[in-house]
């Protein structure tokens, strides 16, 4: 078991979570094996990899500065460009919330 190589095998994978089981396969060890020797080089990150939606938003968002932008007549796009976040984040917060769209077949609704 090589290291150096299963610390750069890391570092570039695509999908580095997946490339642990396969170094893991790989060299006839368990993943637990892996993940310590990337633990002692430093360069173990849980969790990198993952896909989840707005991840680097979890917990941010300023719900206050969004009603702001919706009582404004901002449609849900502009409102998530202006927030930094995705406009289906809007269109949950918005529903969850009772409110509706300020825009209905392309033709804006006034407040």
């Amino acid at each position: 078991m090589d290291k150096g190589l299963i610390i750069s095998d890391y570092r570039l994978a695509k999908n580095p979570n997946k490339q642990i089981r396969i170094m893991a396969q790989i060299n006839g060890c368990r993943m637990d094996d892996i993940v310590k020797i990337l633990k002692d080089a430093g360069v173990y990150e849980p969790g990198r990899g993952r896909k989840v939606a707005n991840q680097h938003m979890r917990g941010n968002v300023d719900y206050e500065q969004m009603r702001e932008l919706y009582n404004d007549g901002l449609s849900d796009i502009k409102i998530g460009a202006a927030m930094g976040t995705s406009p289906s984040t809007v269109r949950v917060w918005r529903l969850k919330n009772g409110l509706e769209s300020h825009y209905v077949k392309g033709r804006r609704i006034t407040p």
